[in-house]
């Protein structure tokens, strides 16, 4: 498994022929360009907004029918320009109406405490001598104040309301009400609830309308991603067309292509006024990169181009994080049934996504390792928190099971995962030496073996807690030859600095490896939960039957789906940090980019 193998292509011609070559390569899809000028003008911005517009539109027409029961049958043709001008007549009506609804549903949120009562008719008894007043204060200050106040009124009601001010008083006073309050009062609201309730309602039924007809609208999905193809295209064509270098009447254009693909390109021009010349890229090149690995490695690019993509003149990483982050994550969640619950639930997502081609590879990724955690969990002896070995059917297979269960061995699964975490450190570490032979940087390769050396002789020092010559003075040598190599530099000075910082980074080192325990704890905690959840639903049930049968079926699925998902995140997190932090920067550099041919392949 390695990285794509690519050639430079150099594409030359007449200055009157250019556009008619662009548009060629973006028929033929192959080539990654690069631009050759010195100043590459931005482009127009009205073409930059024109695509950003188009993209909200599919995206949101994709969103609502994903969202539709029954959506209508797609149609192919239709006038675009008038679509669009319906998309947006409708969703800045939708817009409208909802910023005025979530104002009307505070104002009614504000008013409900209050109660149902008509601001005309509080104006009407005010005719009459009959004052209503709303005010607003705090208990303490009601508690205070309030009695004398409220003696005056000959009716009045206190709610309670949210906020600092959480005290709403509602008086009626026969006659003039005092000027003087210990109360802050509140203006008489201008419409009541039952007006609120009214424009409520008549603006959910209209955002249901625009609901509706963008509903509608989805069904002409395929003319508006034609039209955003279409722009796309004409943005990639002036995004091209900038960075080519143009010389009189000559203009010259650089990029990458697989190798296996050479023929294609010197075909697409073969009979025209363009010249096209080929060589292998040099050692300063920006080459992109591609992935080419098979289907049971590849899910897990989606997590290489999470953190960092190699550079060309790398090895592909990923067929060297792939078995170590299945291995972690089966560890780390530790159930058989669990594994088989989690290949199930992404072998449905794959099913229902298929199309999505953004979350299809992660669904894969997850399909893969809950084969890892079947096959792990098996081994150690867990199926949903149960101990297969207790099993008196199983006690002539016992040796099969890798280490019982975590709560029973706890300390071998401890120094187990820090067996796996020296193996995972030495494996980058090999990784490195390789490579840095194979570029001739010798004095790097040997610094590399000093880490080795540290690594083996201080794991068997700390994990017997000895200081025994074997293992001492090995150790120290390793020491002496990284404080050596460290820096390739000739000055003295930069070799010793170096030298200083690699053994302040020997603390580091074995930090690295401590790190592993996470695997022991995250197994670990996952099955005591399991166990825990199927020792709670076991005492709830009794010797007859009663509500602990109902309770107990109940408590095991909740109990057992949040250990679930609980456990997919963890393991998934801190598997991809050992990787990602203690293993990659053993051998990684990474800073590459990747293949985006020009145009569409046929």
């Amino acid at each position: 498994m390695s990285l794509v193998r690519m050639r430079k292509f150099y594409l030359a011609g007449p200055l009157e022929r250019r556009d008619e070559t662009v548009a060629k390569l973006e028929g033929l899809g192959l080539l990654h360009v690069q631009d050759l000028a010195e100043q590459v003008p931005e482009p127009p911005a009205e073409l930059v907004a024109e695509v950003a517009r188009a993209q909200r539109v599919v995206d949101l027409l994709r969103r609502v029918r994903a969202g539709m029961e029954n959506p209508s049958e797609m149609r192919e043709k239709g006038d675009v320009a008038e679509l669009l001008g319906i998309h947006d007549q409708t969703l800045q009506k939708k817009n409208q109406w909802e910023q005025e609804l979530s104002q009307l549903e505070k104002e009614y949120r504000a008013l409900e405490p209050w109660g149902a009562f008509e601001p005309a008719d509080v104006r009407l008894l005010e005719e009459h001598g009959i004052f209503v007043r709303f005010y607003l204060t705090t208990e303490k200050n009601l508690a205070r104040e309030g009695g004398a106040f409220l003696e005056k009124a000959f009716w009045h009601r206190v709610v309670e309301l949210p906020g600092p001010q959480n005290r709403g008083v509602t008086a009626i006073f026969s006659g003039t009400p005092p000027e003087e309050t210990p109360f802050d009062r509140m203006p008489l609201p201008s419409r009541s609830l039952r007006e609120l309730e009214k424009l409520i309602a008549k603006h959910r039924e209209g955002i249901a309308k625009a609901q509706e007809k963008l509903g509608e609208l989805s069904a002409y999905l395929p003319v508006f991603e034609r039209y955003l193809r279409e722009v796309q295209s004409r943005l990639a064509r002036v995004r091209v067309t900038a960075g080519l270098l143009t010389d009189g009447p000559v203009f010259a254009l650089l990029g990458f292509a697989p190798a296996a693909r050479e023929k294609e390109v010197f075909s697409a021009f073969a009979g025209t006024t363009t010249v096209v010349v080929a060589e292998d890229p040099a050692p300063e090149d920006d080459v992109p990169i591609a992935f080419s690995n098979g289907p049971l490695i590849r899910p897990f690019e989606t997590l290489i181009k999470m953190f960092n993509l190699p550079h060309y003149r790398e090895p592909d990483p990923t067929i060297l994080v792939a078995p170590f982050m299945g291995a972690f994550f089966g560890f780390c969640f530790g159930d058989g049934a669990y594994g088989l619950l989690l290949f199930l639930l992404a072998t449905f997502l794959v099913s229902k996504f298929k199309e999505n081609a953004a979350m299809l590879p992660f669904f894969r990724l997850l399909q893969i390792l809950g084969v890892f955690t079947l096959v792990i969990g098996l081994m150690l002896g867990s199926v949903f928190g149960v101990s297969l070995p207790r099993f008196q059917a199983l006690q002539s297979i016992q040796s099969a099971f890798l280490l019982r269960t975590y709560a029973e061995k706890p300390t071998e699964f401890f120094y187990f995962a820090l067996k796996i975490g020296v193996f995972q450190v030495m494996v980058g570490y090999v990784i490195k030496l390789v490579l840095s032979l194979q570029r001739r940087q010798f004095q790097t390769a040997l610094c590399t073996l000093g880490w080795m050396t540290i690594l083996v002789f201080g794991y068997f020092m700390i994990s017997k807690w000895t200081l025994a010559p074997r293992y001492l003075v090995p150790a120290l040598v390793g020491i002496g030859v990284m404080f050596i190599f460290s820096d390739t530099s000739s000055s003295i000075a930069k070799r010793l600095g170096a030298g200083a910082w690699g053994i302040y980074n020997v603390a580091g080192l074995f930090g690295d490896v401590m790190s592993y325990a996470r695997i022991f704890g995250l197994g670990l905690s996952s099955a005591i939960i399991a166990s825990v959840v199927n020792e709670m639903a076991m005492a709830m049930v009794g010797p007859r039957p009663g509500l602990g049968w109902i309770f107990a079926p109940i408590l095991l699925v909740f109990g057992h789906a949040f250990n679930f998902a609980m456990s997919i995140i963890g393991s998934l997190v801190h598997s991809a940090r050992l990787n990602f932090l203690e293993y990659y920067g053993k051998f990684f550099e990474g800073g590459g980019k990747e293949y985006a041919p020009f145009g569409q392949v046929k």
